[in-house]
């Protein structure tokens, strides 16, 4: 079982028993295998992998991407199945079915979830260098992102259920680095969902651009800006190739996380007003970094303990829960 929450700020993955990574959200098509020099000792990065998929379709995932594409929010993309059996030969998986659950936008399940899970699913062959083959049949299981967040909540990690929680109507907030995304939920069905755009930090990586960089004397690539924000957003003062970012990221970041602070409570007062629930969840990179605000603004909602990881981490209790009930009905 593993659980793959792509989204804009990053690649985040989970598999039992405590296995976790987490990538910058770039994808590259090569056209060959990467040169000898880039994979070193053949132990391969940590935040990425290089693979080949079949008999020559190779692929660079992560910080290793140096020249490809950003995460968007369309899930079913070329590398979606490429990925995912990279991600399996790096959980231990080399043989056998691979239960894969994966998330897309509430407002594209019904177009995307379909497209994703032929995307992914099926017998793939894949070789990742420093980590091994495999050989392995993809099972995927797609579902709304708010949805799975909030398995997070009213499923334990075994996957049994809450029977009370889930009796509940909930109202999940996915405060994205990028979007703000709403939706209301009962019995896990999603009634009602909207996605507004936040900003995140999409401004201060602009910033970086334009008035960061030229004063380092360098520019970066994608993968060593979603590092840098990644690192700011935690609050602390990253390098960049030994060279120390200006204390005044600092002062920036703060001045734009209090204009946001205002502008994601603004957007959640509206979309929920007039909306009935029981509950209100707030998930999402955003719900840590403006926590005090949001928690002056809603006292009792619910935060789960890592809120970037509330995506991933409902999807593998999805996973328990569909296995349990698989076992359940082989001895029924």
């Amino acid at each position: 079982m593993i659980a793959i929450d792509r989204g804009r700020s990053g690649t985040k993955i989970l598999w039992p028993r405590g296995g976790r990574a987490e990538w910058p959200p770039l994808a590259e098509r090569l056209p060959g295998p990467p040169p000898a020099a880039l994979v070193g000792d053949g132990t391969g990065p940590q935040r990425g992998a290089w693979a080949r998929v079949g008999s020559d379709e190779w692929w660079a995932f992560g910080e290793v991407a140096r020249g490809g594409l950003r995460q968007d929010e369309l899930k079913a993309t070329p590398d979606a199945r490429a990925l995912a059996a990279t991600v399996a030969v790096l959980a231990g998986y080399r043989h056998g079915q691979v239960d894969l659950g994966l998330a897309v936008p509430a407002g594209l399940a019904t177009v995307d979830a379909e497209r994703l899970a032929r995307i992914v699913a099926g017998h793939v062959e894949v070789e990742v260098l420093g980590a091994g083959r495999g050989d392995m049949w993809l099972r995927a299981h797609v579902l709304p992102e708010p949805a799975a967040a909030l398995l997070a909540v009213v499923l334990d990690a075994d996957g049994r259920p809450d029977p009370e929680a889930m009796r509940m109507t909930w109202a999940v907030a996915d405060l994205g680095h990028r979007t703000v995304d709403i939706a209301v939920l009962r019995g896990g069905r999603v009634l009602w969902a909207r996605s507004t755009p936040s900003g995140g930090l999409t401004a201060y990586e602009a910033w970086l651009r334009e008035e960061v960089e030229p004063s380092l004397g360098m520019l970066l690539a994608d993968a060593e800006r979603a590092s840098v924000v990644e690192v700011v957003a935690a609050g602390y003062l990253p390098t960049v190739r030994g060279v120390a970012l200006p204390r005044d990221v600092l002062t920036e970041l703060e001045r734009h996380r209090a204009h946001l602070a205002e502008q994601v409570v603004r957007d959640l007062r509206n979309a929920l007003a007039g909306q009935p629930y029981d509950r209100l969840l707030l998930v999402g990179g955003l719900a840590h970094w403006l926590g005090s605000e949001l928690h002056r603004e809603y006292p009792h909602a619910v935060v789960v303990p890592e809120p970037r990881w509330a995506v991933a981490e409902g999807l593998l209790r999805y996973l328990a829960y569909r296995a349990a009930r698989d076992r359940e009905a082989v001895h029924a």
